[in-house]
């Protein structure tokens, strides 16, 4: 409806009023204009029903609204009135939860809060849980993974479960399928087949069998010094389980280790030795190292060697040849001739020249300078094509470098050029290698050789001394460093810093002697400095006594995974504490288990109740302002009847990328009392 109807007044009007009396009309329309200006009677008739919407309602009525649906609001608030009026039912909806507590600041101050609640926090005896999630190992199926969320029943019909999850499991090289459960009746038994209603294609003759989880240990060797209820490892094939000690009790003839030194060279495998006492089954392990070097000790024996020759009975070469023309034959005489030389020198960088590798004079640009043999430390023969043994300039101050090493040395003297002669047998041949028997003189590397009677020829690239001798790390040859072909064991030993695995055996007398040692080391006779040798001069000392903590029971209280009926056990307890035991495997495995909650727990977190701020009626509200500034209003529209309400102050911190309020100390009044609470967060 439009609120202008002067423009229509001259048409209400007779024509002849028109044309005698115009002045009139556009009096009437003045007049009617005036009446259509904002406040007066026609402008505010017509804009009436516009006044029944609070989007478009004139500005004069917002306090009749006000006075009608937040007569508990302050006139100054955060947001646009009109919209809060239209929204303003939602507050009241939202009284008493944590929403409507949110959407009140927002609207007064436009800031955030948070809550904590002390009831929460207050002890509550028998109020935990005590969770075991239960399991069950099965042979392996195609259909497990869709038994996932499905309820299942062992074949027997004594046990049925919902499937939680299915996983594989490794350990030492075997899969383990496990089946977590949860809503378990009854007891998977172990050879139970595990069915499922829901699942059709599921039949006794594909469905995964029961092999079942560690549920209880036969205690074979009880160890000593345990206490009941001690936590302790039990170790197998499988994962490591855990158990509680249900049973212990005392005898005599036990025998405790005490470790009054720990030597030097030994390693966490030593051999222990406990002798005497008229007893049986005492021992202990190694536990730990400190001080720790690393040894490499050749473990090769030298008796099976003795008297052996080296080198063949009829000298023996293995030559490499190239460049072959024609064809060497067996038993054929074949012959050599080549020239060598023979150095003094010193390293100037490195140490490892090597038989066969090639030297070369790199400021002349020659090479092919082949080494035969290091003589010693200083002398060096070498052999190579005339051309290089002249041009490559070997007198006294030139610098080599070998070809594979890259070591450089530097030329003491030169010993005169040496004609190398030499000629024997054939005993096979190729076209890249021939064997030579009743060999006279040396056959050189880079010399050509010629057969007597076939008239084959070829170049010489390698010549190998061959050996009878069948080396401890493979066969070798006489220009082989006897090092690469000896066998050798790393070893990391140091001193001896705690004893593992203490097994207290049974009926000693009297103290037996311990014996500890590390056999390669030991053998060395490497002086310690103290009058004994490394690898043999730890100290242990055994007592014979009576007895306690001899473990008789154990309860089972974590499975694992991958156990074998009947398999054996370690257990280890805390230190040194250790004992065995027999597996014994059935259907269902178990957690440690854990509680939901920990409101049955005094701590610094849960308090006693004390019927005013610790008690479940009563909550606090953490803001950026002190209580009083808000407490009216929180109690005139948000705060539920018959709750005590507590106000903290907190510091809005805005340097981070997230806003967050921090609690502080300062004391606000709540009610008649005076407090201080500290924030300790959700």
């Amino acid at each position: 409806m439009t609120p202008y109807i002067s423009q229509w007044i001259p048409s209400q009007f007779p024509a002849f009023y028109q044309k005698e009396d115009q002045d009139f009309v556009n009096f009437i329309k003045t007049y009617y204009q005036y009446l259509q200006l904002p406040g007066n009677v026609l402008y505010e008739s017509r804009n009436l029903p516009t006044y029944f919407d609070i989007d478009s309602t004139s500005d004069a009525f917002l306090t009749y609204f006000r006075d009608q649906y937040m007569v508990n609001l302050p006139q100054e608030i955060m947001t646009n009135p009109r919209l809060l009026m239209k929204h303003i039912q939602d507050l009241y909806r939202a009284k008493g939860t944590e929403i409507g507590y949110e959407l009140l600041f927002r609207i007064l101050f436009n800031e955030s809060v948070a809550f904590y609640y002390p009831g929460h926090f207050t002890f509550k005896p028998s109020n935990n849980q005590w969770v075991q999630q239960g399991y069950i190992e099965v042979t392996d199926s195609a259909l497990l993974s869709q038994l996932v969320g499905l309820s299942i029943q062992s074949s027997s019909g004594n046990a049925s479960a919902l499937v939680e999850d299915f996983n594989i499991v490794t350990l030492n090289n075997k899969i383990n399928n496990v089946l977590t459960l949860s809503n378990i009746t009854g007891s998977f038994a172990y050879g139970d087949y595990i069915l499922s209603k829901d699942l059709s294609a599921l039949t006794l003759s594909n469905a995964p069998l029961v092999i079942g989880s560690l549920s209880a240990v036969s205690i074979d060797d009880g160890g000593a010094l345990f206490n009941i209820g001690d936590i302790v490892n039990i170790s197998g094939q499988g994962s490591t389980g855990l158990g509680r000690v249900a049973a212990i009790k005392e005898e005599n003839g036990k025998v405790t280790f005490q470790l009054i030194d720990g030597g030097q060279g030994f390693t966490l495998n030593a051999q222990i030795q406990v002798t005497g006492g008229d007893g049986s089954g005492a021992t202990f392990s190694v536990g730990s190292l400190v001080d720790q070097q690393i040894y490499y000790i050749n473990t090769d024996e030298i008796n099976p060697f003795y008297n052996t020759q080296l080198d063949i009975a009829a000298e023996g070469f293995t030559l490499h040849i190239s460049n072959t023309s024609g064809a060497f034959t067996v038993a054929e005489v074949v012959n050599a001739s080549s020239n060598g030389i023979v150095l003094d020198f010193a390293y100037i960088s490195g140490s490892s020249l090597s038989n066969n590798e090639i030297l070369s004079n790199t400021a002349l640009g020659i090479g092919g300078l082949q080494i035969i043999e290091i003589d010693n430390p200083n002398y060096v023969n070498l052999t190579g094509p005339q051309a290089s043994l002249t041009n490559a300039n070997l007198v006294p101050g030139v610098i080599l470098k070998g070809g594979t090493s890259g070591d450089l040395i530097y030329v003491n003297s030169v010993l005169p050029l040496v004609n190398y002669i030499a000629n024997g047998t054939v005993g096979t041949a190729n076209s890249s290698v021939v064997t030579i028997i009743n060999a006279n003189g040396y056959f050189l590397p880079t010399s050509n050789i010629h057969g007597q009677s076939s008239g084959a020829s070829a170049y010489l690239n390698q010549t190998v001394r061959d050996t009878i001798w069948v080396f401890p790390a493979g066969n070798g040859n006489l220009d082989s460093s006897i090092g690469s072909l000896l066998t050798y064991e790393t070893l990391v030993a140091g001193t001896i810093a705690s004893l593992t695995k203490e097994n207290p055996g049974e009926l000693y007398e009297y103290s037996p002697t311990v014996n500890v040692e590390e056999p390669l080391i030991w053998q060395l006779q490497i002086p310690d400095g103290s009058g004994g040798y490394l690898g043999g001069d730890a100290n242990v000392v055994a007592t014979a006594n009576s007895t306690n903590g001899i473990m008789t029971a154990i309860q089972v209280i974590e499975s694992g995974y991958g156990f074998n009926p009947g398999e054996s056990l370690e257990i280890y307890g805390n230190g040194a504490i250790y004992a065995s035991g027999t597996a014994i495997v059935d259907g269902t495995g178990q957690t440690q288990g854990y509680w939901r909650n920990n409101q049955s727990f005094l701590s610094d977190t849960i308090k006693l109740q004390d019927s005013y701020y610790y008690q479940d009626f009563a909550y606090e509200i953490i803001a950026p302002r002190m209580l009083d500034t808000y407490k009216k209003f929180i109690t005139d529209i948000v705060h539920p009847v018959q709750m005590l309400m507590f106000g903290r102050f907190a510091i809005l911190d805005t340097q981070n990328a997230f806003s967050q309020l921090i609690n502080t100390n300062i004391m606000q009044i709540n009610e008649t009392s005076v407090s201080t609470y500290y924030y300790l967060g959700f």
